[in-house]
């Protein structure tokens, strides 16, 4: 009798390589006194475009925090038009507007 070989071809496991995501743009609008949405949470490398839909008053984007940790944005005192900040570090970066303080929101970098 002959005897029976059992060949096993085994494909060899490999992790494969994380896809990176593309760099993607989100927009908030300023409008009505208030930045919409108020609260935004993106990837490092991402692209915030702040619209300027309320002309009927000047605004500005401010990042209320500085230093080496931190990506700083401010776009000046603008009456429409739009603003871009492209996020390269993550973290929490809170906003203001210099011309109406009460106007805040965030930026989330994960």
């Amino acid at each position: 009798m002959a005897a029976a070989a059992l060949i096993v071809f085994a494909a060899p496991l490999t992790a494969q390589p994380a896809v990176a995501q593309p760099n993607r743009t989100f927009t908030v609008t300023v409008t009505n006194m208030a930045y919409r949405p108020s609260t935004l949470r993106v990837h490092v490398g991402d692209t915030v475009t702040w619209d300027f839909s309320d002309t009927s008053s000047a605004h500005s984007v401010t990042a209320t925090q500085q230093g080496t940790t931190h990506d700083y944005f401010d776009s000046g005192t603008m009456t429409g038009g739009t603003y871009s900040h492209t996020f390269n570090q993550p973290g929490t970066y809170p906003y203001q507007c210099n011309v109406h303080t009460s106007m805040g929101g965030t930026i989330i970098v994960g």
